[in-house]
């Protein structure tokens, strides 16, 4: 993630600070996904300072202990300019603590591209505004089937 000197407009007629990164990007992950554990996408938007859609998880969502969210930026308001984490929940079983894949159950990975609300977000984040929108309203997001 690269944040250059640079002059930049947002677009819109709003004024972009001269450190905004110029390259975003929309992470979108599934919580019990068997192929990218959640340890390893909460790594990733912590080490890159992506901020996450909160929340995270519905309630007794989580393993006891679970620290995993613990430093994660959380967006402000939608729409939001910039990179950003949306996690999904497909509500099966509530992943283990490490970085090892969850092999019970159907695996959700890939299940995103067909989900409408999150297709939708990625439509508006690819837009010429690029901005992420809020799918989920206030609850957590959850993968449904369409």
């Amino acid at each position: 993630l690269t944040t250059p000197e640079v002059e930049l407009t947002a677009g819109d007629g709003e004024e972009a600070t001269a450190t905004e990164p110029t390259d975003r990007f929309l992470l979108q992950t599934v919580y019990e996904d068997q192929t990218v554990p959640v340890l390893t996408a909460a790594s990733f938007a912590r080490s890159l300072g992506v901020p996450a859609r909160d929340p995270l998880l519905g309630v007794d969502r989580m393993a006891d202990g679970d620290s995993i969210f613990f430093q994660v930026d959380r967006i402000g308001s939608f729409p939001h300019r910039g990179s950003a984490w949306v996690q999904f929940d497909a509500q099966g079983r509530i992943p283990t603590l490490d970085a090892d894949p969850n092999w019970i159950g159907t695996d959700p990975h890939g299940q995103l591209a067909q989900h409408a609300p999150a297709v939708n977000q990625v439509a508006n984040f690819l837009s010429n505004d690029s901005r992420v929108i809020n799918v989920c309203g206030d609850d957590a997001c959850e993968l449904r089937s369409n």
